[in-house]
């Protein structure tokens, strides 16, 4: 939920049919394992927000998409492949 702002260790543990979370803007640090079943995040900020986050997980091993919601052209997409975030406008 929007006010939320740490997401801590073991917070998504044993979610194996969890496919996606939504991350509020309010959070500003991640300190948790991803599930390899998360291969989706939506976060309620926008990329320069979501750079600000304290990253202390695994975030980027398992992820394949990012979209970031508040943005202000709702057809941009940003997605992660390795360790890069590539741009798309449709």
């Amino acid at each position: 939920p929007e006010g939320l702002i740490s997401i801590g260790d073991s917070s998504f543990y044993d979610c194996d049919n969890l496919s996606s979370i939504v991350i509020p803007s309010t959070v500003t640090e991640i300190s948790f394992i991803f599930n390899k079943s998360i291969s989706t995040l939506y976060y309620n900020g926008n990329m320069s927000d979501w750079c600000n986050i304290n990253l202390a997980g695994n975030i980027t091993t398992y992820v394949d998409s990012i979209y970031f919601l508040d943005e202000s052209d709702e057809t941009t997409l940003k997605y992660k492949t390795s360790n890069n975030i590539h741009m798309y406008s449709g």
